[in-house]
């Protein structure tokens, strides 16, 4: 399956699913590996957030973290990726880091509500130049 769909990204989380239920988890972390050397680098960010949520379920806690951690370390303004961070965290019951973490995105979200707001404000680019109408008023004058 993974060599004749190896550009599927739900090809590879399923058989994630399969390995971490099955109580293979090592053996699921090296098919992540695997997936993250054939995907598109587009499709990584979802990859090892859904490998993150396995890793939290059936495997062990701290490496999902760690793997959170590193993906919002890089992919900080991803409010999804937040989101389920701090569902996992309540899960967990660490409600302070949830607390933290829910804070952070609350801001972050107010940040990039107002970098959105400011976009729509600015005023519009003035026309351009017109060198027959300049021509025109100086002719006009000479």
């Amino acid at each position: 399956m993974s060599k004749k769909f190896s550009q599927e990204l739900s090809v590879w989380v399923k058989a994630g699913l399969f390995f971490f239920s099955h109580i293979m988890a090592g053996e699921g972390r090296r098919f992540f590996e695997r997936a993250l050397r054939s995907l598109d680098k587009k499709d990584h960010v979802e990859l090892i957030n859904r490998f993150g949520q396995l890793e939290f379920r059936f495997g062990e806690t701290e490496r999902s973290w760690t793997m959170f951690e590193s993906l919002l370390s890089t992919y900080w303004k991803r409010l999804d990726i937040w989101s389920v961070y701090v569902d996992l965290l309540t899960k967990a019951k660490d409600t302070e880091g949830a607390r933290l973490c829910r804070c952070e995105g609350l801001t972050l979200q107010r940040v990039t509500c107002t970098a959105r707001a400011r976009a729509r404000e600015r005023p519009k680019q003035t026309p351009p130049f017109n060198l027959f109408l300049v021509f025109s008023f100086f002719s006009r004058v000479v």
